[in-house]
């Protein structure tokens, strides 16, 4: 589930094909507990993904990729592979991408067995910020309770 309505309507729509978007309620718990609901991490890309992205976020049955100009939600499903691209329309070409609340720990791609094509130390953050989308307008994109939004600062 795509929380709040930051997102636009179509967005949602596309997240409820993902099984599992939706946490299933247990009656086996009935003593509240701290949430066990995952952080999402933002990933700066070093290589790891395509080159336009220049981080990445995991969230429940989908992926983000932050770009200058718009977010690419990926989502896997029992049917394919799907995308729904965010653009920000009239975007400013210089608007840049950085992270924000770096966090702790590292990521590391250890794909086939050439060391040379691994890529380790991916930093990682609890927001990406996106200075400059419109004049003196930045867009802030973070996670909440496992889910993806964003917000216009002006």
């Amino acid at each position: 589930m795509i929380r709040g309505a930051r997102w636009p309507a179509t967005i949602a729509v596309v997240a409820l094909l993902v099984p599992g978007c939706f946490p299933q309620p247990s009656l086996a718990n009935t003593v509240p507990t701290v949430s066990k609901e995952r952080q999402v991490v933002f990933e700066r890309n070093d290589g790891q993904t395509d080159s336009r992205a220049r981080f990445v976020a995991r969230a429940r049955g989908y992926r983000v990729f932050v770009t200058p100009d718009s977010l690419a939600i990926g989502l896997a499903t029992s049917s394919g592979q799907h995308a729904v691209r965010l653009a920000f329309g009239g975007a400013s070409a210089t608007a840049t991408v950085h992270g924000e609340r770096p966090l702790a720990g590292r990521v590391n791609y250890l794909r086939g067995s050439d060391p040379k094509a691994f890529v380790t130390g991916v930093p990682t953050f609890g927001g990406v910020r996106i200075s400059g989308v419109y004049p003196g307008i930045d867009a802030v994109v973070y996670g909440r309770d496992g889910d993806v939004e964003y917000d216009f600062v002006v």
